[in-house]
This record gives C-alpha cells, structure tokens and sequence, in this order.
C-alpha cells in the first residue's frame, strides 16, 4: 500500500517522466508517419499503433521485431476489424535516444519496405541541437 501512495504522489509531483514519455512517443510517431505508417489514435498517447492489415503479415511482423530485440504487441481479430491488425508499441520515458533509434530503425527495416535508417536525420538534429546550445551561451542565455 506505501509503495502505491509514493507512486501516485510521484506523478503528481514529477511532470519530467510524463514530459519525456511524450516526446518520446511524439517522435517516434514522427518518424513513422513521415515513412508513411498509418497510426491511429491520440498523438499525446504512450500508446503507438501501427496500422498493417492483413494479420498474418502482422504477426509475421511481430516475431520478426521481437527477434530484434523489439518488444511489440500484435493486435488482431477479433480485438479489432478483419483488415486492421496492428502492431503495438509502448514507450516509455525511460528509453535513451540511442534505444529510440534502435526501435524506429527495427520497424522501419521491417515494416516499410526501401526504409533502412532514421539515423543520419537524428544525428543532423543533434548537431543543430548543439550549436543553438553553443550560441545561447556564447550570448549569456544559459
């Protein structure tokens, strides 16, 4: 029971877990949408579902992801439509950009075919993250 009180306290005291849950799965939808997976639901969700139809080529999916070290559910008939199954990702605030990349590069190598790496828009973004770090300081706005 102490353990239950501490934890419903945290979250209501620590929004940075909640912050980096949601720019965590904001940027992985981000990305998956921009190689254009269907994923429905809440933008502001932990929850990221893949949209991929057939189910046996979701489930194929699936295993292939979980051989890569992804964990992912599958969700298929009759939880959802025949023609709608989907894969299941949860993120947590908890993942490293360097987990994040290797999670969005799995289901890009698998699940959309011709798209290998996220890796090089990544590493882009952080130079450009540095440099407006390094021109706020040399301004005195740190």
């Amino acid at each position: 029971c102490a353990a239950a009180k501490r934890s419903i306290e945290l979250i209501g005291s620590d929004q940075t877990r909640r912050h980096r849950l949601l720019q965590n799965s904001g940027w992985m939808r981000s990305q998956l949408a921009s190689a254009g997976l269907e994923l429905p639901g809440e933008a502001d969700s932990p929850i990221v579902p893949i949209i991929y139809g057939d189910e046996k080529a979701a489930q194929q999916a699936q295993n292939e992801l979980v051989k890569a070290g992804v964990f992912v559910g599958c969700v298929r008939p009759p939880t959802v439509p025949a023609g709608s199954s989907r894969l299941r990702l949860t993120m947590s605030s908890e993942l490293s950009e360097t987990q994040l990349d290797a999670v969005c590069n799995a289901v890009l190598r698998i699940c959309v075919p011709g798209k290998t790496s996220i890796l090089k828009q990544r590493a882009y973004e952080r130079t450009i993250e540095s440099q407006d770090l390094d021109n706020q300081r040399c301004q005195g706005n740190e």
